[in-house]
């Protein structure tokens, strides 16, 4: 029973995050937001096990297939980042741009303000701290 409650907690999620990223795409929300028909990034804070980083990462590649979809898991064990990452990296080219990092969701908004920052001192943009998708 443990397994099909997360399978559909999986099911939900995704039916849940893949309506928002479609109303996106249609213009009903920020109309500054990137365009998922050119890429959607993805960043969940606390993956644990990547159940739902693994089933969003997978919807959005085959629901977008021209997309440049990239996922990033953040989680503070390191021997759990090491074994989901391996599993990722045996799943072929559809999971290639999801990765998995050690870290703490304190370290990952630090990192992004200081890059913020930066960007802000240099007058350049760097997007490589904002994401589309932020899962906590």
């Amino acid at each position: 029973p443990g397994m099909k409650s997360k399978l559909r907690q999986c099911q939900k999620f995704v039916e849940v995050v893949g309506t928002l990223v479609e109303k996106a795409k249609n213009g009903d929300n920020d109309p500054t937001a990137s365009d998922p028909e050119n890429s959607i990034s993805v960043l969940d804070m606390g993956c644990g096990r990547g159940y739902l980083t693994f089933a969003l990462h997978s919807f959005l590649k085959k629901k977008y297939e021209d997309a440049d979809v990239a996922t990033l898991g953040i989680d503070v064990r390191p021997k759990l980042i090491d074994e989901i990452s391996g599993i990722a990296d045996s799943l072929g080219e559809t999971f290639q741009s999801l990765n998995f990092e050690e870290g703490t969701i304190e370290q990952i908004v630090q990192q992004a303000a200081l890059l913020e920052r930066e960007t802000k001192s240099n007058g350049v943009e760097n997007e490589s701290c904002t994401f589309d998708i932020l899962v906590a």
